[in-house]
C-alpha cells in the first residue's frame, strides 16, 4: 500500500487492479466502542460492502494502536494506491494481508511507530470492524513473515 498525503480531508484509495472499485472515507478513523460496548464498524449493517473496507479497518487499527501507547496523531487527508498478488478468496488470508498493509501504511503516514508483534496484534484486533474475527494468525504472519 502506497500513498501520499492529500489535504482534502478524507481518504482516497485505489487498486491497480482496475475490477476493484475506488473507495473514499473520511480522514477521521472509527474508534473503539460503541455506547453499547460493541465494537465500531467501518460501515453500517445493510450498506454494500467494499474491498477498500479491509483499508479502512487498517486506518482504525493504526490509531488505536497509537493511542495505546498514549499518542493521539491528528488524522490526515491521505491518498492510497494498493498492490497485492495474494489471490483474492483462495484461502490465503488476502483480507488479513491487506489489513495489515493498511495499518502499516496509515501508521507510517501518521508518524506511528509499530513493532511487528504490535502491527499484528492491531491488524488481528480492527479486522473485527468489518465483521470478520479470526484468530490473530493470519495477521501475525502476514506482519512478521519472513521469504
Amino acid at each position: 500500500v502506497g500513498f501520499r498525503e492529500d489535504g482534502e480531508g478524507t481518504v482516497k484509495v485505489a487498486n491497480t487492479v482496475s475490477s476493484y472499485d475506488d473507495g473514499e472515507f473520511p480522514a477521521e478513523p472509527i474508534v473503539g466502542k460503541d455506547g453499547d460496548g460493541k465494537t465500531k464498524m467501518v460501515r453500517k449493517e445493510g450498506d454494500e460492502a467494499h474491498w477498500w473496507h479491509y483499508v479502512q479497518c487498517g486506518q482504525s487499527g493504526a490509531f488505536e494502536a497509537a493511542q495505546g501507547k498514549g499518542s493521539s496523531p491528528s488524522p490526515r487527508g491521505l491518498n492510497l494506491m494498493v498492490h497485492g498478488n495474494v489471490p483474492v478468496a483462495g484461502g490465503l488470508s488476502s483480507s488479513s494481508a491487506l489489513v495489515v498493509a493498511s495499518t502499516l501504511a496509515f501508521a507510517r503516514a501518521h508518524d506511528v511507530s509499530l513493532t511487528t508483534t504490535e502491527l499484528g496484534h492491531a491488524a488481528w484486533q480492527c479486522e473485527a470492524k468489518v465483521g470478520t474475527m479470526g484468530g490473530g494468525m493470519d495477521q501475525a504472519i502476514s506482519a512478521m513473515g519472513q521469504e
